[in-house]
Order: C-alpha cells, then sequence, then structure tokens
C-alpha cells in the first residue's frame, strides 16, 4: 500500500524548515525530490542565496540514499535552478522574478449564427471523406514521408494541384510551377518577400481590401499604395500613378465588395504588367465557390509569365487545414523556393498526401459542387424574405480611403429625417 510521508524538516547544516510532500514507495523518487525543490523555489518559499542541506544530512532527514540526493542537486545544478561551488554549500540559484502570469481572457461562446465575411461553414467539412483518405495514407504513405518535407510542397500534391487548377480555375500550371504553402495569409506572405528580393519597392492593393493583407505586404518591407476599386473591380488605369512594381488583386471575387473583375480591366491589368515588368499577384481566394454565376477563370491565365496565382483550402474545405498553394512564373521561382526554406514553415506531408488522395479521387470535386449547390439553395431560400419593415440600402461607389463601402439605408416606405 503506498503511503505518502508529509515531514517538516528542520536541517541543522543549515537551519532552514523546509515543508515538502514526498511518497517513499513511488518510483523516481530522485525526480519527485527535485520537482519538490523546483517549486519550492518558483512558490518563493526557498529564496536566491538560501543555503541547502548537505546531501548526507537531507539524505539522513528523508531517509533515502545518499546517492539519490547527490543525483538530484546535481541535476538542479545543471538545469541552473542551484549553484555549488568547491567547499561551500549547495544553494539556491538568484534567478529573474517570474514575471506576473496574465490572466486567461474569458471564454467567447461560439454565435448561433456566424455572419463575419471570410469565414466557410466548418459544419460543410466531409468528414467521413477525408478521414478515408487520411487513413490511407497513414497504411500506404512511403516512410520518407514521415520524415522533414520538401519545402516547396509533396511532389503528388503539387501534381494533383495542377491537374486540378487547370480544370476547375484554368491555371497554367505544371508540378514545377506549384509550391504548396499554409494558406492564403501565407502564400500572399511569401510572394510578397519573392518580389521584394527582386528588387520591388511598392505594391499596390486594393481599396477597400482586407487590412490583413495591407500588413503582409507592409511585413515584408513593401510600401503600400491604394488602388481604387468600382463596380468593375479595381482600377488598372490608376496603376500608373502609384509608382508600384506589384499589385494584388481579387478579380473572382473582390474582398469586401463582392464584384468581378470586368473583361476589360483583366486586359488593363495584362498590359500594365507586360509594359511596366511589373508583377500581378493573384488571391482566388474563394474563386471555386459561386452560386450566382458560372465561376469566372483564373487571371493567370492570361499571362502565366506574370502572374503570381494564390489559392487555399480555407474557404472550400476548411482554414484548419492550413493548406494552400502558389503557381509561380519561371523567373520567380527561385525567389520563391528561397523564401519557403527560409521562412521555414509548410503544411503537414500527411495532410498534403491526404489532399492529393482527396483531388485525384473526385471527392474534392463533389465537395466543392455540394457546396455550390447549398450555397444556391440558401440564396434563393433568403432573398426573398426581406421583411417589408427592413430598412432598404443602396451602396454608394467605394472611396478609395474607405476600408469598406458605406450605405445609404432608409426604413421601406418612410423618408429618413437625418441628413
Amino acid at each position: 500500500m503506498h503511503s505518502t510521508v508529509e515531514a517538516e524538516l528542520s536541517w541543522t547544516s543549515s537551519g532552514l524548515d523546509f515543508l515538502v510532500r514526498l511518497d517513499h514507495n513511488a518510483r523516481g523518487f530522485g525526480a519527485v525530490l527535485q520537482q519538490a525543490v523546483r517549486e519550492a523555489i518558483r512558490s518563493g518559499r526557498l529564496h536566491g542565496g538560501d543555503p541547502l542541506p548537505s546531501t548526507r544530512a537531507l539524505a539522513s532527514d528523508l531517509g533515502v540514499a545518499r546517492g539519490t540526493v547527490v543525483e538530484s542537486y546535481e541535476q538542479l545544478i545543471a538545469e541552473g535552478w542551484l549553484a555549488a561551488r568547491q567547499g561551500a554549500a549547495t544553494r539556491v540559484a538568484c534567478l529573474p522574478p517570474v514575471p506576473p502570469t496574465p490572466a486567461e481572457p474569458p471564454a467567447v461562446p461560439a454565435p448561433r449564427h456566424d455572419l463575419r465575411p471570410g469565414h466557410a461553414d466548418a459544419s460543410s467539412f466531409p468528414r467521413l471523406a477525408w478521414a478515408a483518405a487520411m487513413r490511407r495514407v497513414l497504411a500506404e504513405a512511403p516512410d520518407e514521408a514521415f520524415g522533414y518535407a520538401d519545402p516547396c510542397g509533396r511532389a503528388e500534391l503539387r501534381v494533383a494541384l495542377a491537374g486540378y487548377l487547370g480544370r476547375a480555375r484554368a491555371v497554367r500550371a505544371t508540378a514545377a510551377t506549384v509550391q504548396v504553402c499554409a494558406g492564403a495569409g501565407h502564400g500572399l506572405g511569401i510572394a510578397f518577400r519573392a518580389v521584394a528580393a527582386l528588387g520591388a519597392r511598392t505594391v499596390a492593393v486594393e481599396d477597400p481590401s482586407s487590412p490583413r493583407m495591407r500588413e503582409i505586404a507592409a511585413a515584408a518591407g513593401l510600401t503600400v499604395r491604394a488602388l481604387p476599386c468600382d463596380e468593375l473591380g479595381a482600377r488598372a488605369d490608376a496603376l500608373a500613378g502609384l509608382g508600384a512594381n506589384a499589385v494584388v488583386v481579387t478579380p473572382a471575387h473582390q474582398y469586401p465588395l463582392g464584384v468581378t473583375l470586368s473583361p476589360r480591366r483583366r486586359a488593363e491589368l495584362i498590359a500594365w504588367a507586360s509594359g511596366s515588368g511589373g508583377i500581378v499577384i493573384e488571391d482566388d481566394y474563394d474563386g471555386e465557390l459561386r452560386y450566382d454565376r458560372q465561376p469566372v477563370g483564373a487571371l493567370q491565365a492570361l499571362d502565366p509569365g506574370g502572374v503570381i496565382y494564390v489559392g487555399t483550402t480555407s474557404k472550400s474545405l476548411a482554414a484548419a487545414l492550413r493548406v494552400g498553394w502558389l503557381v509561380v512564373p519561371a523567373q520567380l521561382t527561385d525567389a520563391v523556393a528561397d523564401t519557403m526554406r527560409v521562412i521555414n514553415a509548410w503544411p503537414s506531408s500527411l495532410e498534403q498526401l491526404a489532399l492529393a488522395r482527396f483531388i485525384e479521387g473526385g471527392m474534392f470535386d463533389r465537395h466543392i459542387r455540394r457546396m455550390c449547390a447549398a450555397s444556391t439553395a440558401s440564396g434563393a431560400t433568403c432573398s426573398p424574405r426581406r421583411s417589408p419593415g427592413m430598412p432598404r440600402c443602396s451602396r454608394s461607389p467605394a472611396s478609395p480611403r474607405a476600408a469598406m463601402p458605406w450605405s445609404a439605408c432608409r426604413p421601406a416606405g418612410r423618408m429618413s429625417t437625418r441628413s
């Protein structure tokens, strides 16, 4: 039967009183003693410079072998908790004060209806199909897949993505031009750093746009200039006056306005890149998810040599997967690969292999079709249900300085009395 001995020890060699709780029947008695001393130092019961009893006296008081106490002291000295000098008593090391522990933020309950923009429906994740793909990967993956990953991504996934993107998004890609990253934000950071490494100093970012995109560009050392948007998308004609070496756009579904870049604006962007030598970064964060119209092909198809294409599974599958990709022009492949190696962050090889199997097995296409069908049904259900008393809203043209377009709203049937 195990028994715990609790004793207040008065050590004659130091006069130090030390309350310690030790289980003499527990395995690893030395480890228990070490933890007791650490806790006494952390809690302030032992202070820097306090002497500890000799190993012989402590072993006698605790009723253990002296060698156990010697090994415990040596371990605590090696970790920096204790200090020892030949011919002097072992003492508690003088350590810097422990900073106060920040309070845990209060738990925020999940909203009943999450209406935040840019957040996919997490309940739509195909758990069973993904679990089946992952089981196959765990059973069949080669041993090297469990080692350090290629910074550019697993070859199996790059091949699968090149085929899928060409089929679904009209992207012109090969496995050699696809690089796997950890989501769109990570991919944009890599793209910004790569163009900066090649000499770019200024990037034009759509206005309005996600504040996070501007933060990522600035963190890469680029000066950010606002590129105004209107009902036709980004105004490519304004690029000449911004002095930009690169521009990032969301052609398929501008965030937050929701418009699709017009054919004329697409042509103007490509002409700007060709004429100035600038780089276009295409953020295709949800290009395949449309319920109001057929998806529009990627801008990258018009100029594979001048456009960096960025995509992600964060909207189509789940943000928790942290898998995205870049399709990179040949002249930027080395710069992007070098940036990937320096950043030293990429998705798990097992997640990459599971996604490759998910795509090649047709499960990804089926999932996208289900998502689009569900969105179509939701739109048809919700759009005619505006209450007669709900405000009628009209959006103003986007202001070059505004983070979001403003809306003029008034209750139906009444004129607003406020100017």
